[in-house]
């Protein structure tokens, strides 16, 4: 079992120890979060969405009421207030790839070879997906640009990475890291 200690930016007044157990055979992370000193006020549901951030605060808040979120070993609601020396333990469904669909968006391509490829991003046009944009963006472009030259039978040759497990460090900035085929 791996243990990592988090000391939070200052002022934000949260440290935690957390550690992560690799996912079992029913599918779930087991996950177990020692509170050490907490920020008065602070909901279980806001913080858990703050350390998950590819779940959403919705989704999160689903589990806790469904028993896979417990504090102390016991079921509570999503609106239970940390304190210090709490036991967060939680049963995670493991994240599911999440795959970019091809669009054929025009690309101005510049430069390409076998490791890289430049463009000249049109104005306007969104890098990534994300979750007020889904679709109609960069690497939706790329995805299809590469599907029509290299993979013509793969359904779409962008996929994201999944988060990193809990206790590993956290996703991209973007939250959206396409890996082409290997």
């Amino acid at each position: 079992m791996a243990k990592k200690e988090h000391k939070n930016p200052p002022g934000e007044g949260l440290q935690t120890i957390e550690a992560a157990v690799e996912p079992e055979e029913d599918g779930l992370r087991h996950l177990r979060i020692d509170i050490r000193r907490a920020l008065p006020g602070r909901r279980l549901d806001k913080y858990l969405a703050g350390r998950l951030g590819w779940m959403s605060r919705t989704a999160l808040q689903h589990y806790i009421r469904s028993g896979a979120v417990t504090v102390n070993r016991r079921a509570v609601k999503p609106s239970y207030i940390i304190r210090t020396g709490d036991v967060i333990e939680m049963l995670l469904p493991e994240p599911e790839p999440k795959l970019i669909p091809p669009e054929p968006i025009p690309l101005e391509v510049i430069y390409e070879d076998d490791d890289i490829i430049a463009v000249n991003k049109q104005a306007g046009l969104i890098v990534h997906p994300a979750r007020g944009n889904p679709s109609g963006t960069l690497l939706n472009a790329l995805a299809h640009y590469f599907q029509q030259r290299k993979a013509p039978a793969a359904a779409s040759p962008w996929q994201t990475c999944p988060p990193p497990a809990a206790g590993t460090g956290r996703a991209s900035s973007t939250g959206w890291t396409a890996t082409p085929p290997g």
